[in-house]
């Protein structure tokens, strides 16, 4: 309900905004101030950072660089000749794409064994034929010459009885004698003896192994072919059995093809080119089987790696002047290999071939994981990158670069922001050695980690600086505006003194004088009067009140009190003063209310602000409401009236102390008589609502706990 003058969030002078814009500045000034700074800090931060980051990339690159000579050194002084075929470093598998060739005037020998599918050299893997003897010759002239199979076949039997004790020998008479069996269309017999050769000489690498072993299947395929079907009557022979037919071409094929791919036989390249396309043509119907696809792979790969082998040592041998020891780069098709060699004072010589997975396993990875731990590093010889191994080098079963070795770029390109590129000369050889921080190890994160907190601190203290800007602006406005309220409170009381006391003085003074003879008006006069004092009163005990209960020193005397005998002569009282203005007060007071438990006095005053409100704020009706009644354990006390109403968004604000609504005009009043009985009635832990429309009137509750029996 109104109460009085204008609302004060709507009226009055408007603050003085200079000290607010001056702190606004300052905040502002302190804000700009402490983003230089920390952009300033930030900055400087980076570029240590990057200059951190190039000194660490630089001592990288020089610890790789300085290290990969001592390491080919290290490998080459373990390297030696030893009288067995287990050459090099005693036998030490350097990796899968590795081999160490010994080399002598006799011959090259290999380790380990089965790397290389084919002898590097031309003419080295050939056996000295022993000295022929007469008989044998004879029966080569019956076989070739006259093409007398049977005849050839019964003298190169003749020629194995007894066997030969040389078994170079021995072994030329079997291969002639299968052949002319071959030729004599005497199949199985031919078979017989081919196994025989092969179950003799398990260990035997010698060429006429392989072709035993190559013309074996070559006639179980022919068979095979004419029946048109696998020859399932061909199972898997017993070892030693000899029985050679009992093998299916399937078999046959597959362990023949895993022989050369698994470098069984010493033979020549030619040798073995014709091998080999003979082994994958009887295979391709079994291309489908595991066993076949993986002999293919490894044949890819090892076929790779030979190659290499062949290409490093023909440009190891072409060189005119030759340390006893030593290493080079050899670029072999799409490979980059790594040679070192170590001749002994016999001439004889160990060459290590590394492929591009032993060379990083060997020699790079070690090297970048004990000098450039952190950083990706890249290494290339003569502008050909060898580390990491490019994409080009998987034929030799791939590579996984090492955790420290994804990089990517060009190392022959200008070191380039964090790179830092060392160049080793080494001989013919020019090592160049690229490092860059890796980017989880990169400083800079920490930088950007840093940066984050700067950029929060700088965040939260503006917000601080704001907040506590914000709030001393708001707490200086409240005390201006308290201060405006306290002066116009000051202004109004003295307003409302002023009237009643104007009042009294002046029908004292006329009753003092005489002026008055009449005893209606006499009577009239003394009515006025005593309404005055009492409406002076009111004002005083509401002052004097609220400064009680606003300090906390306000003392109240709760008793169980009767509603309805207390609230008849309050009414009654309101009725006979001048505050009620002659209106109608209609009361309602149902039956058999229960007692509440209340300071008789301080429910008084709170009717009598309710009711002092409802008859100034309805000037044109006539009466006004008051009703009592008991509702969900709460004893209510309504007031209403049918007056101008209050605005919905004054409704929020109307128990603030010193508010004036709106449409509050030119009604007297201080603005304190709701807040008062706001404070009362809690006091009393009660509530007071109120339910009102602009032009409609208004309805305040007072709701106060009932003091209800427990029946036994």
């Amino acid at each position: 309900m109104p109460i009085g003058q204008p609302g004060i969030r709507h009226s009055g002078p408007r603050l003085f905004w200079r000290p607010v814009v001056v702190l606004t500045a300052c905040i502002i000034i302190a804000g700009v101030g402490l983003a230089w700074f920390m952009v300033r800090t930030v900055i400087q931060e980076r570029t240590i950072a990057a200059q951190e980051i190039r000194d660490a990339a630089t001592a990288a690159a020089s610890r790789v660089a300085g290290g990969i000579v001592p390491e080919l050194e290290r490998i080459e002084r373990g390297l030696r000749v030893t009288a067995t075929e287990n050459v090099g470093d005693g036998g030490a598998n350097h990796g899968a794409d590795s081999v160490v060739l010994r080399l002598q005037a006799d011959g090259t020998l290999a380790w380990p064994p089965g790397q290389l599918l084919y002898e590097p050299e031309a003419g080295r893997a050939r056996i000295d034929e022993p000295a022929w003897p007469v008989a044998l010759r004879a029966a080569e002239l019956l076989e070739i010459r006259d093409r007398d199979f049977a005849a050839a076949i019964a003298a190169y039997r003749a020629c194995l009885a007894p066997p030969p004790s040389n078994p170079a020998l021995r072994l030329a008479v079997q291969q002639r004698l299968a052949r002319s069996l071959r030729k004599a269309g005497r199949a199985t017999e031919a078979l017989d003896v081919l196994q025989q050769i092969i179950d003799a000489d398990q260990s035997d690498r010698s060429p006429a192994v392989a072709a035993a072993w190559y013309d074996r299947c070559a006639i179980i395929q022919e068979d095979h072919s004419s029946d048109n079907h696998s020859r399932s009557d061909y199972p898997q022979p017993e070892p030693g059995s000899g029985n050679a037919g009992s093998a299916s071409a399937a078999t046959c094929t597959v362990e023949f093809y895993a022989g050369l791919v698994g470098g069984r036989w010493r033979i020549e390249r030619p040798l073995y080119k014709f091998y080999a396309e003979s082994a994958r043509r009887w295979t391709q119907p079994l291309a489908g089987r595991t066993d076949v696809a993986r002999l293919i792979a490894r044949e890819a790969a090892q076929l790779t790696l030979t190659a290499a082998t062949q290409a490093t040592l023909q440009a190891w041998r072409a060189e005119q002047h030759r340390e006893p020891a030593g290493h080079r780069v050899v670029t072999a098709g799409v490979l980059t290999i790594l040679a070192a060699w170590r001749t002994s004072s016999q001439g004889e010589t160990a060459l290590l071939v590394l492929g591009p997975r032993a060379a990083t396993t060997q020699v790079f990875a070690p090297l970048v994981s004990r000098y450039a731990l952190g950083h990706s590093v890249s290494i290339a010889a003569n502008r050909v990158v060898v580390f990491p191994p490019q994409a080009g080098e998987a034929g030799l079963g791939g590579t996984t670069p090492h955790p420290s070795t994804n990089i990517a770029a060009d190392p022959t390109a200008t070191a380039i922001q964090d790179s830092a590129t060392i160049t080793v000369e080494d001989g013919p050889i020019v090592w160049r050695v690229t490092a860059r921080p890796d980017a989880t190890r990169d400083p800079r994160r920490r930088v950007t980690t840093r940066t984050g907190v700067y950029l929060g601190t700088l965040g939260l203290m503006l917000l601080s600086v704001a907040l506590a800007g914000y709030f001393a602006i708001r707490t200086v406005r409240q005390e201006l505006e308290v201060a405006r309220l306290k002066s116009e409170f000051v202004s109004t009381v003295s307003h409302e003194f002023r009237s009643p006391l104007s009042a009294i003085s002046h029908l004292a003074e006329l009753l003092d004088r005489g002026r008055v003879v009449d005893e209606d008006r006499k009577r009239e006069y003394y009515r006025l009067i005593l309404g005055e004092s009492g409406r002076l009163r009111r004002l005083v005990e509401n002052l004097l009140n609220f400064a009680r209960i606003e300090e906390g020193r306000q003392q109240f005397q709760f008793e169980p009190m009767n509603v309805g005998r207390w609230l008849r002569p309050v009414v009654d009282e309101f009725r006979t003063g001048s505050a009620a203005a002659g209106k109608e007060i209609v009361v309602e007071i149902a039956p058999d209310l229960p007692p509440v438990r209340a300071d008789a006095g301080a429910m008084t005053s709170v009717l009598g602000n309710l009711l002092d409100n409802a008859v100034k704020y309805s000037p044109d009706a006539p009466r006004v409401w008051v009703w009592a009644g008991l509702e969900d354990g709460a004893v209510e006390i309504r007031v209403r009236d049918e007056g101008v109403g209050i605005a919905e968004a004054d409704q929020e604000h109307i128990f603030e102390r010193f508010y004036r609504a709106r449409d509050a005009g030119a009604v007297a009043g201080t603005g304190l008589g709701l807040a008062l009985v706001h404070r009362i009635v809690a006091a009393h832990g009660g509530t007071v609502d109120v339910e009102s429309r602009a032009g409609k009137g208004s309805t305040f509750t007072v709701r106060l706990p009932a003091l209800i029996e427990e029946k036994a």
